[in-house]
């Protein structure tokens, strides 16, 4: 189904603001074959819990319990919040229906270790691309030296610090929350996203930003 699944993508035409690109991506496979729903989906719906691995916590994993009859899909860069501290994952995930599992994570919440809830819920957010890269590339180093999928904690809080100085919530986030980075730039943010809609029949999306790739 890959094989088929590459060969059969088609781009459509462009949406732009600014010095964002998005192209609609689009393939002819049957959609009874990639059945899944998304981890905001999946939380929206009480279908996945998601939790500190133990009363005590681990900042590099967190514990999935999938009740869902269908995968759900989890995306690398997804930050959840709440528990003892905000995370993003470090890998997509297409989590099995009715399975538990522990994932590997990074902390996007640097001055806060304790619980402000039970479990998490979905922020919203994907990290910045910055962010996402600098865990991304440090979790494949990771997996070179036989380590699994650990990021390098110190470099993603760096990041996300710098996330902070751009987006001018650097002397407001009394946590380094990356999400306190996006809430005051709440406002440019919805205007950016009224420029991209999604088209009948799309099945992904690929991002330029200033003529280089910047995700799918």
């Amino acid at each position: 189904m890959n094989k088929e699944l590459l060969s059969g993508i088609s781009i459509g035409g462009m949406q732009s603001y600014g010095s964002i690109a998005a192209f609609p991506l689009f393939t002819p496979v049957r959609a009874e074959a990639l059945q899944y729903i998304t981890m905001s989906e999946a939380i929206e719906k009480k279908l996945i819990k998601i939790e500190e691995v133990s009363e005590s916590g681990s900042v590099p994993e967190l514990r999935v319990v999938n009740t869902s009859p269908v995968p759900v899909l989890m995306l690398s860069g997804e930050e959840v919040k709440g528990a003892k501290q905000n995370r993003i994952l470090n890998t997509s995930i297409l989590l099995a229906a009715l399975t538990s599992v522990i994932i590997p994570v990074s902390c996007t919440e640097s001055g806060r270790w304790r619980y402000n809830s039970p479990d998490f819920k979905d922020s919203g957010n994907i990290s910045s691309a910055d962010v996402r890269r600098t865990a991304n590339e440090s979790v494949h180093e990771s997996l070179d030296a036989g380590m699994g999928f650990r990021s390098d904690q110190a470099q993603v809080w760096n990041q996300i610090e710098r996330l902070h100085m751009r987006s001018g919530s650097n002397a407001t986030s009394k946590t380094r929350a990356m999400n306190d980075a996006f809430k005051v730039r709440h406002d440019d943010l919805e205007e950016a996203l009224a420029n991209f809609n999604i088209i009948t029949g799309q099945k992904g999306i690929l991002f330029i930003f200033a003529g280089k790739v910047a995700g799918p």
